[in-house]
């Protein structure tokens, strides 16, 4: 590589962030410059079974709270329909209001990008179109969490008994669901570092894709040896750069 092109990488990528690298590489410029493009292969492997980690998750939470909010009724006592992101039973209703708004919004903006022949350019909103843009963010709320003090704790303590849960039938001798929710957590901070174009130099490679592969074990273990043999994750993980 030509020390012109050189520079205008690193210009290009920006100091701050190119200085990660650099450090990686004890000040090592073409050590740096391949330790960053592994990271950027690395991050588009873990894009890879994360996505599809997501729409595992997203799904077999969905068909729960479908079948839970057939059994909530409105308040003048009529039953509510399965759609629970268009109406919500209490409490999903309160707790996931902000989300439920922000994912119609996108829905809409995403039925206005279509292009005019688009079989459903004018189609009303469904709730899978609203569920299609619901952030992995959103499904770690439904989840339970250990912090007594956080105002959701017990809205998460009624979905997680009644619906959630159900989600997870070979989740077996996790009874309040903290060890998947922390994985779940791990793997969303992992999303959004990898979202963000940020170093994956300290991440824990083969704990991380351990974490997805259980969590897709829990929904459905004919799944997870799939889902484990899906990316070529290890094999970029091995062959690490220097740093």
């Amino acid at each position: 590589m030509q020390p012109t092109t050189s520079s205008a990488l690193e210009l290009a990528i920006s100091t701050p962030r190119f200085q990660t690298y650099l450090e990686a590489a004890s000040d090592d410029r073409p050590s740096a410059l391949q330790l960053y493009l592994w990271n950027t292969r690395l991050a588009a492997a873990f894009l890879e079974c994360i996505s599809i980690f997501e729409v595992f998750l997203r799904n077999a939470i969905d068909v729960q709270l479908r079948r839970w909010n057939v059994q909530q009724v409105r308040p003048d006592g009529t039953p509510l329909t399965e759609e629970w992101l268009l109406e919500a039973g209490k409490p999903l209703n309160s707790h996931t209001a902000s989300a439920r708004r922000v994912a119609t919004e996108h829905a809409t903006k995403a039925r206005s990008a279509r292009e005019p022949f688009h079989p459903r350019k004018t189609a009303p909103i469904t709730h899978d179109d609203v569920l299609a843009q619901l952030s992995l963010g959103t499904i770690t709320r439904l989840l339970p969490t250990a912090n007594v003090d956080d105002p959701s704790y017990k809205k998460r303590c009624v979905l997680w008994a009644q619906a959630v849960s159900h989600a997870f039938p070979h989740d077996a001798g996790d009874s309040d669901g903290s060890v998947l929710a922390a994985r779940i957590h791990r793997v969303h901070r992992l999303r959004n570092r990898v979202a963000h174009a940020e170093p994956l130099l300290g991440v824990n490679v083969q704990a991380r894709h351990r974490d997805m592969i259980r969590v897709i074990g829990t929904i459905n273990p004919e799944l997870q040896g799939w889902f484990a043999s899906l990316s070529d994750l290890r094999d970029i993980a091995a062959n690490r750069p220097v740093g």
